[in-house]
């Protein structure tokens, strides 16, 4: 099993992993980034109304930073309002 850490950034705001999780392998890493993302998308973005961007960031103690995953969110008006 391999060590992954994965850290959160919000803007300009960023946590960090210091614990990490072990993980049978990258898919598995993949699939938990991901279901967290979107678990916080629903929580933090209708809450602000404002644009955003949500991102976690994969690393491993071996290999260091894997892979990206980012989710965005903005309100805009439809076209046919302006």
């Amino acid at each position: 099993m391999t060590r992954y850490f994965f850290d959160f950034h919000d803007g300009d705001e960023a946590r960090f992993d210091t614990e990490g999780t072990e993980l049978p392998d990258m898919q598995a890493a993949r699939d938990e980034a991901t279901r967290t993302l979107l678990s916080l998308a629903k929580e933090e973005f209708p809450a602000h109304g404002r644009a955003r961007e949500l991102s976690v960031r994969i690393r491993s103690e071996e290999e260091g930073h894997l892979l990206a995953i980012a989710i965005s969110y903005s309100e805009e008006p439809p076209h046919w309002v302006r």
